[in-house]
């Protein structure tokens, strides 16, 4: 370098407002940091509503009852995960969680009569109630058959 030329100088100012200037032999920069004006907007006050302990445990248990146990929660996640990532193609992933919640519903349903049956049959009493004696010896006679062919019935 010659005398005659001026090294580079770097003014760097501290507070925002100047800009930042860089001279070099061949080239000048100049940066100045935009001044950017925001509107001020005032946020309304929204008032939240006060749920009770007892408000929260009935929505808790309403959703208790729409949603499915955790476990196929999980199975429905790790299902619709796959889709996403392209693992199975969705429509797959759609037909396979529906007959999931199909067959899971008729096993609900098969449960639910298969203890309703037992209930009913824990309800009633276990031997047949008594039956007032036909006026006819004929009817009697039928009557203690059908007793007799009713008791074998349940000794074997």
């Amino acid at each position: 370098m010659t005398a005659t030329q001026q090294q580079g100088r770097d003014e760097v100012t501290s507070n925002g407002g100047e800009p930042r200037r860089i001279d070099m032999p061949m080239l000048g920069i100049e940066v100045r940091r935009r001044q950017v004006e925001m509107p001020h907007v005032s946020m309304p006050s929204v008032p939240m509503p006060h749920i009770s302990k007892q408000e929260f445990g009935h929505y808790v248990d309403v959703a208790r009852t729409v949603l499915p146990p955790p476990e196929r929660v999980a199975y429905y996640g790790a299902l619709g995960a796959m889709a996403v990532f392209g693992v199975i193609e969705w429509p797959v992933a759609a037909a396979i969680g529906v007959g999931m919640a199909v067959m899971q519903r008729r096993r609900q349903g098969a449960s639910k009569t298969e203890r309703k049956s037992e209930t009913t049959a824990r309800a009633q009493p276990q031997e047949p109630p008594e039956r007032p004696e036909p006026k006819t010896r004929g009817a009697a006679a039928a009557q203690r058959a059908a007793a007799e062919a009713a008791s074998k019935r349940k000794s074997k």
